[in-house]
């Protein structure tokens, strides 16, 4: 792409199409309806593979419109649980849990590329290569947001439940609250599971990446739903009491 000025005076960005060809040894100025035959069939027809090169500018602007999606995903999760929860510990909480599940999956790939070039017999049994993260590992990490958010409610639902109207929470009622559901956040989980794996080994290059990415990030969304969302609330003090106030130095002295 590249940018170009308009009537108005307004810059905007054209796409531009560029073709390669490869002429045969065979060819030559002597013969043009040769050449121009060879031209014709490569333009009525062209087989070429599907490119994603932007230029540096565009690239920016595309990086800043994420990182404000991003954001704007994340004030409104904050929102949402703060509404419905009735406190903002809920929603940070969920928030960080939900950073930690796409940086820890993100870093897996990375490792899991960085093996692939060191250990090519091995992985080629793990069927692992080396990844390069594209517009199906950018959907891939969406769906694990949505993955974790609604698994990490359902725990911040039942915790609620077992705080009743009680003002303070306690280790021992998260600890209820997460054996509650831990049979149910394990068979979803794990069903979830045994549809990607399956998807990873028979789904084909289209979408090995996409399920490399869901599988590692199924088992990172439960275990933080469970280890990393619900004690995040007492580290946030969410129904602690207020600690009291010290006593200044300057204080009167006993009669």
């Amino acid at each position: 792409m590249r940018s170009e000025t308009t009537s108005d005076g307004q810059s905007a960005w054209r796409p531009v199409v560029i073709l390669r060809f490869r002429f045969p040894e065979n060819l030559s100025e002597a013969d043009p309806n040769h050449l121009v035959q060879f031209l014709t069939e490569g333009l009525s027809g062209p087989k070429s593979e599907l490119l994603e090169n932007f230029d540096s500018q565009v690239a920016r602007e595309v990086q800043l419109t994420a990182l404000q999606a991003i954001v704007l995903s994340w004030l409104a999760i904050i929102g949402y649980l703060w509404f419905r929860f009735g406190n903002w510990t809920f929603g940070v909480a969920a928030v960080l849990c939900l950073i930690h599940d796409v940086m820890f999956s993100a870093g897996l790939l990375g490792i899991a590329s960085y093996f692939a070039e060191l250990f090519p017999t091995i992985s080629s049994w793990l069927l692992l290569e080396q990844f390069k993260m594209d517009l199906s590992g950018v959907a891939a990490l969406l769906t694990l947001i949505g993955f974790s958010v609604n698994d990490t409610i359902v725990v911040f639902d039942r915790i609620r439940e077992v705080r009743g109207k009680s003002p303070l929470l306690t280790p021992e009622m998260i600890n209820e609250s997460i054996n509650q559901t831990l049979s149910r956040t394990i068979l979803t989980s794990f069903t979830a599971f045994l549809v990607v794996f399956v998807l990873y080994v028979l789904g084909g290059p289209g979408v090995h990446l996409f399920s490399f990415l869901m599988m590692v990030g199924v088992v990172v969304g439960t275990y933080s739903s469970i280890f990393v969302a619900s004690p995040l609330l007492l580290i946030l003090r969410e129904g602690q009491p207020a600690e009291p106030a010290r006593a200044t130095v300057g204080q009167a002295a006993r009669p």
